[in-house]
């Protein structure tokens, strides 16, 4: 099941995504990153649940995917970006996507397969494999039970 979106973003044209891409220095985004991000600009998933298998905890949830152009900034990529950047510096093959209610970063590889890793709040050293790709960390949403 495709999960469904609300709180989305303003529509963004492809001219916005690319001149992201340039500004950021992250090169091009992954083809079906850029499809969703044209879809929806970001927003609330349903269902929203995740499972993170090296995560204790698990499962968490997706409270909302960034944006572009967002009303508010701490609902855009360039603004998390920027925060995720400063306090992992070495980490610059990825971009935070989306976040969960704790304040933990779900984050896109931007090289090689595109894996979704989740960084925890707090935790500055470790992450944990989430999905192979963009994609897959869509169909992996799941409901609570």
């Amino acid at each position: 099941m495709s999960p469904t979106f609300t709180r989305l973003g303003p529509a963004l044209r492809t001219e916005a995504i690319a001149s992201f891409e340039r500004s950021s220095g992250k090169g091009r985004l992954p083809d079906s990153y850029r499809h969703f991000l044209l879809r929806t600009n970001g927003g609330a998933p349903t269902p929203d649940v995740i499972d993170v298998p090296t995560l204790r905890g698990s499962p968490t949830d997706v409270a909302l995917f960034f944006g572009l152009n967002r009303l508010d900034p701490s609902e855009t990529i360039p603004w998390n970006l920027a925060v995720f950047q400063a306090g992992r510096p070495e980490e610059e093959n990825a971009i935070p996507i989306a976040r969960d209610g704790g304040g933990g970063l779900f984050c896109l590889e931007l090289r090689g397969h595109h894996a979704v890793r989740y960084f925890e709040p707090f935790i500055l050293d470790e992450s944990h494999y989430v999905s192979a790709d963009f994609e897959a960390f869509l169909c992996a949403l799941r409901m609570f039970e």
